[in-house]
């Protein structure tokens, strides 16, 4: 089975890239590394969303725009990027589903786009991070492993993400995309800001 990679990713090589997970222990919970085909990404993160501890948040990174970027340089010279963090807080397993079943295409082939899901009380959370790699943090090893099971997923030592296959000449890129309708991950947030979404934070990338 050949692995799908986001429209909005580009890599060189996808050679020993496949499906396949690591785990290792923290300091209060499991974290969990990924690679999952975007093909099947929807219904991986669907099941999770399905035994998420609730009530719990949506999070939405994305790039700070061009503008703001100038704004923020000194002398105009751009030296260091920012993204733009936004949240739904206190969301319920329908309004959680409701903004992924609504907006999975984007999320997961916007390249610029990082998002994730977590509860707020435990440590319960997955994040679609660049390059759409999987992170888990969970504080239940063996609920986690089964999900992965379940998908017939295997586990291994050590993965190899696409960030294996980077050098100087073959470096990867992620693009900002729209869908059918001609919109993207910023037209995103405002249709997001009745349901509570808001600004958090900006943060160095």
């Amino acid at each position: 089975m050949s692995f799908v990679l986001a429209e909005g990713v580009s890599v060189a090589s996808l050679d020993g890239i496949f499906e396949s997970y690591q785990v290792r222990k923290g300091d209060d919970c499991y974290f969990f590394i990924a690679n999952i085909s975007t093909d099947r990404l929807f219904a991986f993160i669907s099941k999770f969303l399905q035994n998420l501890e609730y009530p719990a948040f949506f999070i939405l990174e994305v790039p700070t725009n061009e503008k703001v970027e100038l704004e923020l340089a000194e002398n105009g010279n751009i030296t260091v990027f920012h993204k733009d963090v936004y949240y739904i807080d206190g969301c319920d397993s329908a309004t959680l589903h409701g903004i992924f079943e609504k907006y999975s295409w984007l999320l997961l082939n916007d390249g610029m786009a990082k998002f994730g899901f977590a509860s707020h009380f435990i440590k319960d959370e997955i994040f679609i991070g660049k390059y759409k790699i999987v992170n888990i943090f969970s504080t239940k090893k063996t609920k986690t492993q089964n999900l992965f099971d379940a998908f017939g997923i295997p586990e291994l030592e050590k993965i190899k993400t696409v960030w294996n296959t980077f050098t100087p000449e073959t470096p990867g890129e992620c693009c900002r995309i729209a869908d059918e309708n001609g919109k993207d991950t910023y037209d995103l947030i405002e249709a997001l800001k009745p349901l509570g979404l808001y600004f958090a934070e900006r943060r160095e990338e």
